[in-house]
């Protein structure tokens, strides 16, 4: 059942085969695990290599262990886009999806995003232009710049490249355990008023916000520009 498809250590491998079937959905969320010597039966390696594994998906929060219930697989992306988006509609949280993707390029990081993400100046980055109009709720446009390490696969292609979705910007399996935000009023430039449709002399809310994943790396540097119609900004930090 194993199959050696990925660079480094074998548990490192054996940690993504798991992670594919929690992707695949071939194990969603609430699915009960087989013990740990099951696994490791059905995977060929040795007990401390798959527990090993295990430990690197539950500190991801792909797994949970439940003292005398067992292993359940949990999917952190739900934390995840509460984490990324403190956008509140009558009460609810509200969370923009299907973007529209404007651009996503393979580009160097310039002095700010390279401090913002720990990365030396001139280090490859993935940069994502999207955006969502919702006239009378919310108009967001987003310039997300990500480390290449965290969207390997991305990075490396042009096609991949030309078909970006939601799922490879919004953690790309990687789990957003905080982020760290300074938000200003401010009206838009010419380019920032026609992504959104609105004036110039528009107020707007403008957010640069730095994530961070499970092992506090910070894995996506942005600027979110935001006109608020009927949401509100809410955060709750603890």
């Amino acid at each position: 059942m194993r199959r050696t498809v990925y660079a480094g250590p074998l548990y490192v491998q054996i940690k993504k085969l798991l992670h594919e079937n929690m992707l695949s959905e071939k194990w969603s969320a609430g699915t009960l695990l087989p013990n740990e010597s099951d696994l490791a039966r059905a995977y060929g390696v040795s007990i401390g290599t798959m527990r090993k594994a295990l430990q690197e998906l539950e500190s991801a929060g792909w797994i949970s262990r439940r003292q005398g219930r067992g292993t359940f697989v949990m999917d952190p992306r739900h934390a995840s886009r509460r984490r990324l988006n403190h956008f509140y509609l009558n009460g609810e949280h509200f969370s923009p999806d299907s973007f529209t993707y404007l651009s996503c390029t393979l580009e160097r990081a310039g002095s700010e995003v390279a401090s913002g993400l720990e990365l030396r100046k001139g280090d490859e980055v993935v940069r994502i232009r999207r955006k969502k109009l919702i006239k009378g709720i919310l108009r967001l446009y987003e310039d997300l710049q990500v480390p290449n390490f965290v969207v390997e696969d991305l990075a490396a292609s042009d096609e991949r490249r030309q078909k970006v979705s939601d799922s490879d910007v919004l953690g790309y399996s990687a789990f957003i355990r905080r982020c760290t935000e300074r938000v200003r009023p401010s009206l838009p430039d010419e380019a920032c008023a026609d992504v959104l449709e609105i004036e110039k002399n528009r107020p707007i809310l403008v957010c640069d916000r730095v994530a961070y994943d499970a092992e506090m790396r910070p894995v996506e540097w942005s600027r979110r520009f935001a006109l608020m119609e009927s949401v509100e900004y809410c955060t709750d930090a603890q």
